[in-house]
């Protein structure tokens, strides 16, 4: 438990920092967009991928020995 709570604080600290980080990227360079041809062909790849961590997350979820 407490090496899972460790990890979970130093995430929850990075993703921090890299808000933080963000907020004061005042050229951009910190934000990665994806072009593609076709307009649909980047919103599917999104879509595809955020699906995919929902799935895992639910997965988690169910696989969580509590």
């Amino acid at each position: 438990m407490k090496f899972q709570a460790r990890i979970k604080k130093r995430s929850s600290l990075a993703a921090l920092e890299l808000g933080f980080a963000r907020l004061l990227d005042f050229s951009g360079s910190l934000t990665t967009y994806t072009y593609e041809q076709h307009p649909g062909s980047a919103d599917a790849a999104a879509i595809a991928s955020d699906w995919m961590h929902v799935g895992g997350d639910i997965r988690m979820a169910c696989n969580k020995d509590d």
